[in-house]
């Protein structure tokens, strides 16, 4: 079905989503919207922000804002050309991870 006719997600980009806002590598992110473009999607995008809204602790919520504004500018400029300019800058904001 086109993603136009969907009105929620499929099971395997809802995953792939949840995943990617979880995620605290660069290199992890990248491969998750490498391999699931509908993560880029409007109903993908709306879940996130959901997602955003739902949130209680300020730093899941500002990771998942983080990776929502990912996920736009690679919609907008193209996965390639937006990882490449993010490795200092997102590195740092890892805090969220409780891995060493």
């Amino acid at each position: 079905m086109s993603p136009i006719g969907r009105v929620a997600l499929s099971t395997g980009t809802e995953i792939a989503l949840f995943r990617f806002l979880a995620a605290t590598e660069l290199g992890e992110m990248r491969r998750l919207l490498d391999e699931n473009p509908d993560l880029l999607h409007d109903l993908a995008l709306d879940k996130m922000r959901r997602v955003i809204d739902d949130q209680t602790d300020p730093r899941a919520r500002r990771q998942v804002a983080e990776r929502l504004a990912i996920a736009k500018r690679c919609r907008t400029l193209g996965v390639d050309r937006v990882f490449q300019s993010l490795p200092a800058a997102a590195e740092h904001r890892d805090d969220c991870s409780t891995e060493d």
